[in-house]
Order: structure tokens, then sequence, then C-alpha cells
């Protein structure tokens, strides 16, 4: 417990009483005040860190845009944001804010720990990990300060560290291997917004490269744009074979009938082979998407193609050529 000098006036204000109220010894402040203050400022914490002009204040963010920002703000791309305030020292509370809405709208659930002697940025599902976030002029963080991180770490009870910078030299590489820390370059922050607003890569796939000892590189971004062609294989083989189901006649609803369809609509080497297409009709007669029906032997769509398409983006928005990520 710590004592705290407050304006009587502002506290009054603060828990909704009235301006004339006085408190006479120890009173308890009822819950659903309570739940004003939390529901105003995030956290009783940063409502009385607000009033005393100390401590840490602490700031929940969803994935959508923040109203506090500007249209101006809204429209300059979060990734560009971040790489160039990463790279301006002075900087450094604006980049703290940026990263942990960055890793918002990656899907974590994060917050930004705004004053005091704190890690900057906490992550706290799927995976929970405290953000150290550098901004350096020079483009480079020589070390990571993994001593400092640790307490931060342990204060948290959090599982991994994350340190956010511009670049990193070999021996901040180096130091982070050996401690146990990921080293997240802001232009490779970047790359992972771009590809989560394009293919809605849910958070737990990320999870798995940002929790690997070292420094976040190309390799480990190449793994996940394979994994994304892989998918985007997968989606415009269903589209294929919900097409082929709309063309059908009702008796040649099958995978072998299907396939001699799309030999038809495609090259060979375009056209799945007849295990994908029994794959691809499992899924789309799944009761949780329900774009076809089997019935007696036979699939039959339950909706156009285009309205297949419609529903496919939702679920990760993978309907997309592949020869946009071959192109890069």
């Amino acid at each position: 417990m710590a004592e705290i000098d407050v304006d009587i006036e502002s506290f009054n204000e603060l828990v909704g009483y009235q301006d004339n109220y006085i408190p006479q010894g120890f009173s308890r402040v009822s819950d659903s005040r309570i739940r004003d203050v939390e529901d105003a400022y995030e956290s009783v914490e940063t409502a009385v860190n607000e009033l005393t002009g100390s401590g840490v204040r602490v700031h929940e963010f969803d994935e959508e845009p923040s109203q506090e920002e500007s249209e101006e703000e809204q429209e300059i791309d979060l990734g560009e944001r971040i790489v160039a305030a990463s790279r301006d020292g002075d900087q450094y509370e604006e980049l703290e804010e940026l990263v942990a809405k960055g890793f918002s709208r990656l899907g974590f659930e994060a917050r930004w720990i705004e004053g005091g002697d704190d890690t900057d940025v906490e992550i706290t599902a799927p995976i929970h990990a405290v953000i150290e976030v550098k901004a350096r002029s020079s483009g480079t963080l020589a070390s990571p300060d993994a001593t400092r991180i640790q307490g931060h770490k342990e204060r948290h009870s959090a599982d991994q560290a994350i340190v956010v910078a511009p670049g990193f030299t070999p021996a901040a590489i180096e130091d982070a291997d050996r401690q146990g820390i990921v080293l997240l370059a802001t232009d490779h922050l970047q790359a992972l917004l771009d590809r989560r607003d394009a293919y809605g890569i849910p958070p737990e796939e990320l999870s798995m490269y940002l929790t690997e000892p070292g420094a976040f590189q190309d390799d480990r971004l190449d793994q996940i744009d394979d994994e994304l062609r892989t998918r985007l294989d997968g989606t415009e083989d269903l589209l294929a074979v919900m097409e082929a189901l709309q063309r059908a006649d009702p008796e040649e609803g099958t995978a072998a009938r299907l396939r001699l369809i799309l030999k038809g609509m495609y090259a060979e080497e375009r056209v799945p082979d007849k295990h994908v297409i029994e794959q691809s009709l499992n899924l789309l007669a799944h009761p949780g998407i329900q774009l076809a029906e089997y019935d007696d032997g036979q699939y039959q769509p339950t909706t156009t193609k285009e309205n297949a398409e419609v529903l496919l983006r939702r679920f990760g928005n993978l309907v997309t050529e592949v020869s946009e990520f071959s192109e890069e």
C-alpha cells in the first residue's frame, strides 16, 4: 500500500462524488464507481498517476485505429510511422505507443506502459511478453541491456522478452542469442504488419517466430511467406472446385467428375489432383462454412463462386494472387 496526495476536487471529479464532499477517515469507493474509473482511464493505477503526475500510465489498445488519431495520422501507414520514429532519438515515447498499436494490429493483446521504470509494452495474449522499445538516430542498437530486460520480464512474470529497434549490431545479436531475447527490427515489424493487413495472419501463427531467441531476420520472414503461399494455393483450389461445382450437372458432384470439369477450365498443371478436390469438397461442406452440401453421394453448391469468395475472404483475406509475393 502506498500513500498518495491528491487534490480533493480532482478526486471527487474522478470518482463522481459531489464537489463539496470531504472524506472522513478511511472510506471505500463503491465497485460501480471503480468500474467507471477503469472504463475512463483503463486502470485505477493509471487514473491515480494521471492525477498525481507520477508513476506509470497503462494504455490498452484494440486493433482498430484510435479515434484520437487525426485523419492525417490514420492515412499514414502504421509501419512507416514506426520505422520513421525508430530513427529519431527524440520520438521514443511516440515510438513506444506506435509499437503497442502495431502489436495490437497484429492481433495481440497489447498495452503501452508509459513512464516510470518499467517495460515499454506488454503483450498478454496469445503469448505473454515484455517489449523494450529503442529509438536510435544511428539506426542500430549496440546492446539490448539484457539485465534490465530480465528484471522487467520477472516483474511481469512474462515468458518472453522482445526488443524493438531500427537495427542491431552483430554484438547485440550475439548477446540476444545468449540471453534468450528476441530482436525485432522496425522494418521487419512493418513487413509483418503489411502481411497481416493483406492476409489476416493470426497472431498464434506469428507467435512461433516472435518467441525464438535471436534476431528476427529475413529467413523467418521467408518461412512466413512460404506458409502464406501454401495457404493461398489452398484457397485458390477451394474457389476452383466451387466454380466447377457451379458448372456441374446435379449428378456430377463427385471428385472424379469435377476433376474432368477442371481440366476443361485450366491448364493441366493448374488442375488439383483428386485427393485435393476431395479435401476441398469436405471443407466446403463443413458446417462452419456450408458453401456446399453432401447428399446421396454427390456434392452440390449452396451458393455461387462469387459469394464463396466473399466468405472465404473473411477467413483471413487469403484470396490473393501468389504472384504478388513472387514478384517481391
